[in-house]
């Protein structure tokens, strides 16, 4: 199932870092992958992640929500997959709560926000996409709003989706 969303994700073009934008074949290509993995059911996944608890998966959701606030289904979708990005690198703490609440990480925890703002099936939508495999941030594990703050030199920039910036750690 991984590969059948990877494949297009990676034939879909090359998007120019300068500009950080998707040319209109990449973002149909995208809308198509996510509409696969919303009627992907966890059961078909290969995904050792799907098995999140149900406290796990509402405050994910919660968290999808309050980070993406008034941002696409895309982007929503992006914010849930760096968390299951988390969950499989060895750098991370090993369960949702753990990388949701790391010191100084998000945004939505330092502000209260993750409380303040109830899930809606958008962010349902978004984690389910994230636990079937749809990754738009092409396995990054940082992102960041250059509206509001920057990232360290040792961070490498791979892609804006909406207002965020993914990116990986430089090795």
């Amino acid at each position: 199932m991984m590969l059948k969303l990877l494949v297009p994700l990676l034939i879909a073009g090359t998007l120019t870092l300068v500009g950080f934008s998707y040319n209109q074949n990449e973002q149909s290509q995208i809308q198509s992958n996510l509409e696969t993995a919303q009627s992907t059911s966890p059961q078909e996944s290969n995904n050792p992640n799907q098995l999140l608890s149900h406290m796990d998966l509402n405050l994910l959701e919660s968290f999808v929500n309050a980070e993406g606030e008034n941002e696409s289904q895309i982007t929503k979708s992006a914010i849930a997959a760096v968390v299951m990005n988390r969950l499989k690198n060895n750098n991370f703490p090993k369960s949702v709560s753990g990388i949701i609440f790391q010191p100084g990480h998000f945004t939505s925890v330092g502000n209260g926000n993750i409380w303040k703002i109830s899930s809606d099936d958008s962010a349902k939508h978004a984690v389910q996409n994230a636990i079937n495999g749809f990754d738009p941030t092409e396995g990054c594990l940082y992102y960041y709003n250059p509206e509001v703050s920057t990232i360290p030199a040792t961070y490498t920039p791979v892609k804006q989706i909406g207002k965020y910036i993914f990116c990986n750690f430089n090795n």
